[in-house]
């Protein structure tokens, strides 16, 4: 089973490691959303691309694994997705009216 890292304040940083280069999906990280499900972060290499892949993931009695609520998008997409991520923490902050 891979072990994805908790993500909070105190750790958003993650060791780097070579290991991606060696097998086709790498986690990331994961923050809870409920008490059975998380959102977990990981990183899918096909051929030469790589893509950056957000879900959730349930773990209960009927089912654990990941579900279709999620996103998936080249690797190339990252500085515009984190961009967009920002607007929505400015917003939120109330720094920014919503546009």
């Amino acid at each position: 089973m891979k072990t994805y890292p908790e993500i909070n304040a105190k750790s958003s940083k993650l060791k780097s490691s070579n290991a991606f280069d060696e097998r086709s999906e790498m986690p990331v990280g994961s923050v809870p959303k409920t008490d059975d499900t998380r959102i977990r972060a990981k990183l899918i290499r096909k051929g030469s691309d790589i893509f950056v892949d957000i879900r959730e993931y349930v773990e209960n009695e009927r089912y654990t694994g990941p579900t279709k609520k999620g996103i998936r998008f080249h690797s190339e997409n990252f500085d515009a997705f984190t961009e967009l991520v920002g607007r929505i923490g400015k917003v939120l902050s109330g720094g920014v009216g919503i546009i």
